[in-house]
């Protein structure tokens, strides 16, 4: 019998018996069995995991139905393997097979999945560390990642966020610089370290990385808004508030709250408006009472 008369066959027997079973009485007992059972494990992992006298808000509701979702479904796929495994001998032997080709399927995935390179295995590692919270196995992973590939930039970075995301802000800097060793500083590289040093209270590199980015862009919205930090730190009320300004109404024209301003200037900074000025011949300019004759 070729294949394809195998699952025309199965498809019939599959049809015929969902017919049969749910106009039987067979269908409402199981049913019954399955909702008490189903409501009994509910019961049980709703104590483990909240407490019995706890009233649960509308998104804690929503977290529990999908978790709870999450748990059944396991519990359907053991019983689903152990009924199997155990009765396979009573069952036709296309449903056996058909499971036994789904789960050959399933590790064939998971085996292709895991063939990857060494640097991907690190970042891997590295990404999964990070996410449970576990510093040093992660920092140890990008270690692992980086030392393959020195001059990526990109690593670097991930490297220094994570870093920034721990709390460990000496090992970020270090990090960051290697970016700037390898690519150059650029203004998202001077941002960074300006806030970086803002935290440390380095008020003069502070300075120096927000000045280099605003006499290229002087309504840079996170420049200014540093800045108004930076004065606000030093006690400068007034440029606090400047600052502040400037990046309120930059923000305000890019959400076109605030109409385009026309006669901007270039940089406030480095180049002042030039006004017009007329000259006036005062020995030539008649007095009120000369215009009356």
């Amino acid at each position: 019998m070729s294949t394809q008369q195998t699952e025309i066959l199965a498809e019939q027997r599959r049809e015929r018996f969902l017919t049969e079973f749910t106009q039987s009485y067979k269908y409402t007992e199981v049913r019954n069995r399955l909702q008490e059972a189903i409501f009994r494990l509910g019961v049980e992992k709703f104590k483990k995991q909240v407490g019995g006298g706890k009233q649960l808000d509308a998104a804690s509701k929503n977290k529990f139905k999908a978790e709870l979702y999450i748990f059944l479904q396991k519990k359907l796929k053991e019983c689903l393997e152990q009924a199997i495994e155990e009765k396979s001998s009573q069952l036709p032997s296309d449903i056996v097979q058909q499971f036994n080709q789904i789960q050959d399927q399933k590790q064939q995935m998971c085996a292709e999945s895991f063939c990857e390179s060494s640097a991907d295995k690190y970042e891997r590692l590295a990404e999964e560390f990070e996410i449970i919270c576990d510093v040093p196995n992660a920092e140890r992973e990008y270690v692992n990642m980086l030392s393959s590939d020195m001059k990526n930039a990109n690593k670097w970075y991930e490297f220094a966020l994570f870093s920034l995301k721990f709390g460990m802000q000496a090992k970020a800097e270090q990090y960051l610089q290697q970016v700037i060793n390898i690519q150059g500083m650029s203004k998202e590289m001077h941002l960074m370290l300006a806030s970086m040093m803002l935290q440390r209270e380095n008020f003069q590199q502070t300075k120096i990385h927000l000045d280099a980015v605003l006499d290229e862009d002087w309504t840079n919205i996170h420049a200014n808004l540093l800045f108004g930090f930076y004065y606000k730190l030093t006690e400068w009320d007034e440029m606090a508030r400047k600052h502040f300004a400037i990046a309120r109404v930059k923000r305000m024209r890019d959400l076109t709250v605030l109409p385009p301003k026309s006669s901007i200037p270039k940089n406030f900074r480095t180049e002042s408006i030039d006004y017009k000025v007329e000259i006036v011949d005062y020995a030539k300019l008649k007095t009120q009472d000369e215009n009356l004759n």
